[in-house]
């Protein structure tokens, strides 16, 4: 194997049709349908969308969770609603990590 080749697999072996596994390259099409996951999505989102206080962009974030595991992606406004959205993922019990992918776009 050349080392072009060693270079291709390397960094094609930590990307699955799920996206890699810190979950930068999911998308919402990557959300389980697993009752329990879909549950999570659920209730962050409701937690994010009456909370009046967050900017239009904080309440639309896209929210994937997979196997417990919640990857957030997104522009929130301020550092404040960046850890406003975090908490509000963090705090459901029973999920294994919230891979934070939300950017801070201040314009």
């Amino acid at each position: 194997m050349n080392h072009s080749n060693q270079m291709n697999r390397s960094t094609t072996d930590n990307v699955s049709p799920r996206g890699n596994h810190d979950g930068s390259l999911l998308t919402p099409t990557n959300q389980s349908l697993n009752d329990t996951d879909v549950e999570i999505t659920r209730r962050i989102r409701d937690t994010l969308t009456s909370d009046s206080s967050l900017s239009t962009s904080a309440q639309n974030i896209k929210i994937i969770t997979t196997n417990g595991v919640i990857t957030l992606r997104g522009a929130v406004k301020s550092k404040a609603e960046h850890r406003k959205v975090v908490a509000a993922a963090k705090k459901f019990m029973g999920t294994n990590s919230v891979n934070d992918r939300l950017t801070i776009n201040t314009r």
